[in-house]
């Protein structure tokens, strides 16, 4: 048997079947690391949805109709704010520019700045390296906060590089994207977490929707 689907999604269910299933059946799912993407369930349903959500997702929400230009020609999407490789190089072009950071001292070429080295500097407190992860989960908090407004989820699993290693940016996400969603609806309750499997979650999910398709036969 051969089984396709969007390794978000594949996440979303093994986290859900893992860990949620007893507790919640309306789910979000974010992956943001290179991209954004978003897997859904509703009513303890996986929605696949015809707009390929696993491709585009929350990442191409509009936070800014006049901010930057976005990667799928659009401007002040998501995605142009709070990238991995958007952090890195707003870190790069504010060095370039003559402000200070601990990254100075760490690397020869500013150019050769990874996002990795970000995250430790995150990590130490670093001025520059701080205001810049605070500015991109502002954004990323203000697309979620849509996302919420529109499908009421009872809890959101946010997963990918820019949340595991970074607990700043995860912080200010999640405490921007509640207080704007509250604004509209201030009763709805809304869990957070950074899920249970870890960067296994697409394999094992992946592995179970193989294993259902069998089981589906027989």
């Amino acid at each position: 048997n051969v089984v396709i689907d969007y390794g978000v999604n594949t996440a979303l269910l093994a986290e859900y079947q893992n860990e949620f299933i007893k507790t919640h059946h309306n789910i979000a799912y974010v992956i943001k690391g290179v991209g954004s993407r978003t897997g859904i369930i509703m009513d303890g349903r996986l929605a696949h949805g015809s707009d390929t959500l696993g491709v585009y997702g929350q990442g191409h929400m509009v936070v800014d109709i006049h901010g930057r230009k976005c990667i799928c020609g659009g401007y002040g999407c998501v995605h142009a704010y709070s990238s991995m490789s958007v952090i890195k190089n707003d870190v790069i072009n504010n060095l370039k520019l003559g402000k200070d950071s601990i990254l100075k001292e760490r690397v020869n070429n500013i150019e050769d700045i990874q996002f990795e080295d970000i995250c430790q500097a995150v990590n130490e407190n670093d001025p520059l390296c701080c205001q810049i992860v605070k500015d991109a989960g502002y954004y990323t908090g203000l697309g979620l906060s849509n996302l919420i407004n529109v499908l009421h989820p009872e809890l959101i699993i946010l997963s990918g590089q820019t949340y595991t290693n970074v607990d700043l940016f995860y912080e200010v996400v999640t405490e921007t994207a509640s207080n704007r969603s509250q604004v509209i609806n201030p009763e709805h309750d809304i869990t957070y977490s950074r899920g249970k499997l870890g960067e296994h979650a697409t394999a094992v999910g992946a592995g179970g929707m193989v294993l259902s398709s069998y089981l589906e036969e027989t």
